[in-house]
């Protein structure tokens, strides 16, 4: 796999690393695809300034199967005091296989999200000065405009988003609801529009891939993180936002 990517943006003095899954990673050229994919860490750089942008979110992984990638090491090895820590889980926490974690489960349990979330990453970034925010997942897209039930990661193992507001809650983190901003742009644009956000599955340019973005889609989804963060003064990482480019 290539290395994670590093945007520098004027004369950075600290870093935003980011931990996530594949609509959050960087990707090279996918020629097997009519449309590409893109994860909208690729893009927050371009509405960020003077942070050092380091995405090691990779496809595929959820909060328990992440911290056994060199990427995670990375993470434990270079981040340190000062240092902004994007958490954002759920999309593969959901599955049914040795990935699942579960979002109704206490923080002592190894089977729930809880567990995964503060032990791995919101205590390892708080143990060196780093600040962690947590972020929930971006939505599906859904061919009946409804977002409330898989497509906005509401699934009988539970509700995620919902889980990610309480966890962020009681351990006074920032969060980011992305879950929310983007079932909210999704409907306004309804979901033949929402479209030309995605990517293909494969050469047939008709094979929507609703799950994950393609450039366009990414740089727009990318906006409207950073719009949440502007909006919200109490967001460790509103400070650098550059507003010309919202």
């Amino acid at each position: 796999e290539k290395g994670p990517e590093v945007r520098l943006i004027g004369a950075p003095m600290n870093k935003l690393f980011i931990v996530g899954d594949s609509t959050l990673c960087h990707y090279d050229d996918e020629p097997d695809r009519f449309i590409p994919r893109n994860g909208y860490g690729m893009w927050l750089h371009k509405y960020f300034k003077d942070l050092n942008v380091v995405n090691l979110a990779l496809s595929g992984r959820s909060s328990k199967s992440f911290v056994s990638e060199d990427y995670y090491a990375k993470l434990l090895k270079e981040m340190g005091k000062g240092d902004y820590l994007l958490i954002c889980f759920g999309h593969n926490d959901e599955k049914t296989d040795d990935r699942r974690t579960d979002p109704t489960m206490a923080v002592d349990d190894p089977a729930s999200m809880s567990y995964w979330l503060y032990n791995y990453y919101v205590s390892k970034a708080k143990a060196v000065g780093a600040t962690p925010i947590m972020v929930s997942s971006i939505v599906r897209r859904n061919l009946s405009d409804d977002y409330t039930g898989q497509s906005g990661h509401v699934t009988d193992r539970g509700d995620y988003p919902q889980f990610l507001r309480t966890f962020a809650k009681f351990y006074d983190l920032s969060f980011v609801d992305m879950t929310k901003e983007t079932s909210k742009l999704y409907k306004k644009v309804g979901h033949q529009r929402a479209k030309d956000f995605h990517a293909t599955n494969d050469l047939d340019p008709d094979n929507v891939d609703n799950t994950h973005l393609n450039a366009f889609g990414a740089s727009i989804i990318a906006n409207v993180f950073a719009k949440a963060v502007y909006g919200d003064k109490a967001c460790p990482i509103n400070k650098f936002v550059d507003p010309g480019t919202l």
